[in-house]
């Protein structure tokens, strides 16, 4: 498929959102997509993005045969941060958060030591991407992944179990601000509120720790610095975890959570690692 037609359909949907739905309303969209945070540079293309991608907005007053299908895709397409993968000679992307990975047919631009947030559209001819925001290191997956799963577990624990996956698709307005955040603070070296906190634990035994945890956690992906696991500290919070040759690792974003991931830790491996020490990571020290 061309990609112009594809833009020149998402310019058609916006023009009509924005005619249709009249200026006091759009407003209070924005309002609501800006919240009450004026600490970050506002990012009009990524507003009309989710716009646009309202489902609750009709679209038949400009469809057409030629339209009808490329317009339903990109209205119901899936917004996320995917990192770019290359397996058996084919480029796939793959969804941080939910570890689902898309064949694209318009890969030519993609860059293997970048991560990207955008939409998947899918169509009978195949999945295209759409980029919203711009390219990021690798190195900040971690970020992004700590970011959303603190407010996942703010979700489940004021209105109970959801799907991550429902969860982007109902708040994805929460990974638009984070991202936004993040490329305000990107550019004022001098901001440090975002970090994150790390506990890491040394061991003897590799295997033994191993098995342990697969017991406990879920396996998410592999890294340049192990494999990463997903853990549950209680019924509400949900915790990353690395593990490397010789260190276990344990991020939050959340310095409250810090000593229930080692009464947690302690719980699961016993005398099996000891503490090494504790970390408060700002952005600059991840990247």
């Amino acid at each position: 498929m061309d990609m112009k037609i594809l833009e020149e359909t998402i310019d058609l949907m916006t023009g009509h959102y924005l005619k249709t739905a009249g200026e006091n309303f759009v407003n209070a969209k924005r309002a609501i997509f800006v919240g009450n945070d004026d600490d970050y540079i506002y990012n009009e293309g990524a507003f009309l993005d989710w716009l646009v991608c309202d489902r609750n907005i009709d679209y038949k007053k400009i469809s057409n045969k030629s339209n009808e299908q490329l317009i339903n895709a990109v209205k119901n397409s899936y917004f996320s941060i995917f990192e770019v993968l290359e397996i058996d000679n084919n480029i796939f992307v793959k969804d941080i958060f939910t570890g689902d990975d898309f064949k694209l047919e318009n890969n030519e631009d993609l860059n293997y030591h970048m991560i990207f947030a955008g939409r998947i559209i899918e169509l009978e001819i195949g999945r295209y991407y759409l980029k919203v925001f711009s390219e990021y290191d690798k190195e900040l997956k971690k970020i992004f992944y700590s970011g959303l799963m603190k407010k996942y577990n703010e979700w489940f624990s004021e209105k109970g179990h959801i799907d991550i996956k429902e969860f982007i698709n109902k708040e994805s307005v929460i990974l638009y601000k984070f991202l936004s955040i993040y490329d305000t603070i990107s550019l004022n070296e001098e901001d440090e509120e975002y970090y994150v906190y790390q506990i890491e634990y040394i061991f003897a035994d590799k295997g033994s720790v191993k098995e342990l945890l697969e017991k406990e956690a879920e396996f998410i992906d592999e890294c340049e610095d192990g494999r990463v696991y997903g853990l549950n500290i209680d019924e509400i919070y949900f915790v990353e975890v690395v593990l490397s040759e010789n260190k276990l690792e344990v991020e939050t974003s959340s310095e409250d959570l810090i000593e229930k991931c080692k009464d947690r830790i302690i719980k699961i491996f016993g005398d099996k690692v000891r503490h090494l020490k504790d970390l408060k990571l700002f952005i600059d020290d991840l990247l």
